[in-house]
């Protein structure tokens, strides 16, 4: 909305929205994909800046519910 960013936002925040951007990142913090929906546009740099929130955030995640058992041993 505007210049607000949500971050795995609610129902009634998505129903509000202009624009969607959606992270999808492995165990190695790579973005395996993205998926944009909405009307909202973004530039090259508001991208970068956003996949790079999405990678901390997924991280913190993660640590949060103990995900880390489903890293693959390499």
């Amino acid at each position: 909305i505007e210049d607000h960013i949500f971050v795995d936002p609610v129902i009634d925040e998505e129903l509000v929205l202009d624009g969607r951007l959606s992270f999808a990142i492995n165990e190695k913090g790579q973005i395996s994909s993205m998926q944009k929906g909405g009307e909202a546009t973004w530039t090259e740099e508001e991208i970068i800046k956003y996949s790079k929130i999405a990678v901390e955030k997924v991280n913190e995640l993660r640590e949060k519910l103990n995900l880390r058992q489903y890293i693959p041993k390499i």
